[in-house]
């Protein structure tokens, strides 16, 4: 995984890559559970976050539980095998998240409904882990 490939290359979206790691305190990156996601998720940590040597987890985003657990576990499994901080925490995949920004919400403002609150627990766990996460 990840021969020949340029961390950043001369395009805007490096540039903003660039100047945002130089003040990052920690990186926080999503994997989501699908193999095609493998390998930018390997090239950005192992090209980009560790060479700067900033802290960082990984968290798997995105998951369908309708779509059953075999892609969610093996995304697991592929972080551990890389020895990644990775959060226990699995940010599952829900319409609101979706649909959030284009009805100017975040996560934080999301109506009062069983959905709105799984969804918003997802995140809130995955917060206090990371606030909790060894620097």
């Amino acid at each position: 995984m990840g021969g020949g490939w340029r961390a950043f290359d001369d395009s805007g979206f490096a540039e903003a890559l660039r100047t945002i790691l130089t003040v990052a305190d920690d990186v926080l990156i999503p994997i989501e559970p699908e193999p095609l996601a493998f390998e930018p998720t390997y090239n950005t940590i192992e090209h980009v976050v560790k060479p700067r040597g900033l802290p960082y987890m990984v968290v798997v985003n995105n998951w369908d539980p309708r779509d059953g657990e075999s892609f969610r576990d093996q995304t697991i499994e592929f972080v551990d095998s890389h020895g990644w901080k990775r959060a226990n925490t699995v940010v599952r995949h829900y319409r609101i998240h979706t649909n959030a920004s284009a009805d100017g919400l975040v996560v934080t403002t999301y109506p009062k409904n069983r959905v709105s609150l799984e969804a918003r627990q997802d995140f809130y766990k995955l917060a206090l882990e990371f606030e909790r996460m060894p620097r």
